[in-house]
């Protein structure tokens, strides 16, 4: 899977939209597309993205070859994120699970993955957006996320780090395609497990102790009654 190269923009609506209209419209080949801020960025459930001046956003088109199982892959470009945040900056980046990277509970990057079908061919946009230089956030998100800036005092190079990142997420993207098992050096890398968590799935609530990924990316919760279930999605919070 060759990267058809990549295209960087000051300012967009979003990168998803833009990386599927230019498949829609007949571009082919796998690209990316780059911007420090966008006007309609957005997160997983329809939430807004808040992505300002001195962020990075980006999308990765790819065509994967396999189509299931793509929480776990999800969960593998999140990884990915963190080992180039932990390579550029020395911070202990992990996983929370089902699409963030936190730094001590802080979320600093998220994961959105939109998905296109034409018969039984898929067009995968992984939108990827990471808090860089931000200094000021939304007081509803204030408590809950930083920026790689705040946390270092020094300036990252969004240019560097997009490299980075991408050049990872396409190397697992080809492990992935592959078949290869992801689930054993995720689990290392996810700060959920272990944790006592809450879920509002579609099917209701979800309480108990994170336990363990299975091989699709779910993820496993011991309840107090000691039974053992597995969530497919959800939002999650971790309890005190």
């Amino acid at each position: 899977m060759a990267w058809g190269g990549y295209y960087f923009f000051q300012t967009i609506d979003s990168t998803n939209s833009m990386a599927l209209r230019w498949a829609g419209s007949g571009r082919s080949g796998s690209y990316s597309v780059c911007a420090q801020m966008q006007t309609e960025g957005r997160g997983k459930g329809g939430r807004t993205w808040y992505s300002e001046p001195g962020s990075l956003s980006f999308t990765l088109l790819a065509f994967p070859r396999r189509t299931e199982d793509l929480q776990i892959l999800t969960l593998a470009c999140a990884r990915e994120v963190s080992e180039a945040v932990k390579e550029m900056t020395g911070l202990a980046a992990r996983v929370k699970w089902p699409n963030d990277v936190v730094i001590e509970d802080l979320k600093i990057a998220g994961i959105l993955f939109e998905t296109r079908w034409k018969g039984r061919e898929a067009t995968l946009a992984i939108g990827i957006g990471i808090n860089c230089n931000q200094t000021v956030f939304p007081e509803e998100i204030r408590d809950s996320a930083s920026s790689l800036f705040l946390l270092t005092s020094a300036e990252v190079d969004i240019k560097q780090l997009f490299q980075s990142a991408a050049q990872r997420i396409y190397h697992v993207l080809e492990r992935f395609d592959l078949g290869d098992d992801l689930s054993v050096e995720l689990a290392c890398s996810c700060a959920t497990l272990g944790r006592r968590v809450a879920i509002t799935t579609h099917h209701g609530l979800v309480e108990g102790t994170a336990v363990s990924l299975d091989p699709h990316g779910s993820l496993v919760v011991e309840t107090a009654e000691g039974k053992r279930e597995i969530v497919q999605e959800g939002d999650l919070h971790y309890k005190i």
